[in-house]
């Protein structure tokens, strides 16, 4: 691996002559970090211009440094590393050069022999001060060295892959862990540690390996970021208006099949479908836009029945499980437990009487016509709930979270639920 430093300059024109190798089809840009886009445009996706005059402004707070531009270019041997790999060596890279905390571009090449990036930042940090530049390319060639001797290939590769599933923007750990278990050509698994941490997994030849971990931390990071960043959250939901148009335009046209095969092959969106087992009928489906990198539940852009028309009969499923029950033993509880696990369901009174939850599609059913599932369920009604829906787990209690369900549903206050808990806790427990 080879580091090189190329020639200051006073202008950020390398930004220029990297975006002209991307218009030909000659680069790639794979890293835009740190910037600030608050301070210059969240109207619209960040241009060469923007860029540029990010880089001019924060180098204007040290008007002292003349030559403002840091450029430099790592290049392998031939195509001994690919794009992500040397995009991860470059971020090292910049870090130990102490340009990390800087905004910098990174831009892969394969219009050489030797696939290279060109890393782009600027010379002055966010505080005004002017980054180290002492003994600049003894530095870099130390630095390069030492990041290619303490980096094995195995830790790159995990770090490529953990990259590679962070660049999507999901909203749940579900979404996260839907894309992981459904990659191209590779059998996938997830492990949460009791940190919360990511270890995921390849299965290969009967054989499961750990291949890279991703931070519990970051994971949380990403799906604020997905769910609160006003660009991001106009972005998705601008696209789920747009993948909407195109299911309902050809879910009548195509079968399911078809439409799958569809969406994959034009439009880079696969549509996977969850089934719970020894069922034929899916009860809900995820949706992978590996085109815009963005991951959504199927229901946010059309609801299941839309979709494929008639799904699965939960109500007749559980009426069956219910009706079949044994009430000497708990073997009919854990029949229905399992099934509402397996097709994200709840049973939740309303004024008494039992209804079916669909948190998938946030669809409710009544089930008050299903006698054995209301004996199933009386223990754990106190009798005075009168007018507040409350989610059932057939043993325990407990009160939806507000956020979870649609905003007619009436909940009790913070104060009555201290109350209930506690009526109930003298009930069932004795104080």
């Amino acid at each position: 691996m080879i580091a090189k430093i190329m020639k200051s300059s006073n202008s950020f024109q390398a930004v220029y002559y990297n975006e002209q190798k991307i218009e030909v089809g000659k680069a790639a840009l794979m890293v835009a970090a740190n910037f600030n886009q608050d301070g210059i445009n969240r109207t619209h996706t960040l241009t060469k211009s923007d860029y540029i005059a990010y880089f001019m402004a924060l180098s204007k707070l040290n008007d002292r440094v003349k030559n403002r531009q840091f450029h430099a270019v790592l290049s392998a041997k031939g195509q001994s590393y690919n794009a992500e790999e040397l995009t991860t060596l470059a971020e090292e890279y910049l870090y130990r050069m102490g340009y990390g905390t800087n905004p910098y571009l990174i831009y892969f090449h394969q219009d050489t022999d030797n696939n290279h990036v060109h890393l782009i930042s600027t010379r002055v940090n966010t505080e005004g001060v002017k980054i180290n530049d002492s003994f600049e390319k003894r530095e870099s060639l130390r630095h390069i060295e030492n990041i290619m001797n303490q980096i094995s290939r195995q830790e790159l590769t995990g770090t490529n892959i953990a990259n590679s599933l962070m660049a999507y923007g999901f909203t749940t750990e579900g979404q996260l862990k839907t894309l992981i278990e459904n990659q191209p050509n590779k059998q996938y698994e997830v492990e949460m540690n009791r940190e919360g941490n990511w270890h995921i997994k390849q299965i290969k030849d009967g054989q499961s390996r750990e291949i890279a971990t991703i931070e519990q931390g970051r994971v949380a990071g990403r799906i604020k970021e997905t769910t609160t960043d006003k660009v991001l959250t106009e972005k998705r939901e601008s696209r789920k208006a747009m993948l909407k148009a195109i299911l309902i335009k050809y879910k009548n046209t195509l079968s399911t099949e078809e439409l799958r095969t569809y969406m994959k092959e034009k439009l880079g969106v696969e549509l996977i479908f969850h089934q719970a087992k020894d069922q034929t009928k899916p009860f809900g489906y995820t949706i992978i836009d590996h085109a815009q990198k963005q991951i959504f539940k199927g229901s946010e852009v059309l609801k299941m029945s839309e979709l494929i028309g008639e799904t699965q009969n939960h109500k007749e499923s559980i009426r069956t499980l219910a009706e079949s029950k044994n009430d000497q033993n708990t073997e009919g509880v854990n029949k229905i437990n399992d099934y509402l696990n397996d097709h994200e369901l709840l049973i939740v009174q309303k004024r008494g009487e039992p209804f079916l939850w669909d948190t998938m599609n946030n669809e409710t059913q009544s089930m008050d016509d299903i006698s054995a599932l209301k004996t199933l369920i009386s223990p754990n009604y106190d009798g005075d709930m009168s007018d507040k829906i409350y989610a059932m787990d057939l043993e325990n209690t407990f009160s939806i979270p507000q956020t979870e369900i649609s905003n007619h549903i009436q909940l009790p206050t913070n104060e009555e639920e201290d109350i209930q808990r506690k009526r109930k806790q003298k009930k069932y427990i004795g104080y």
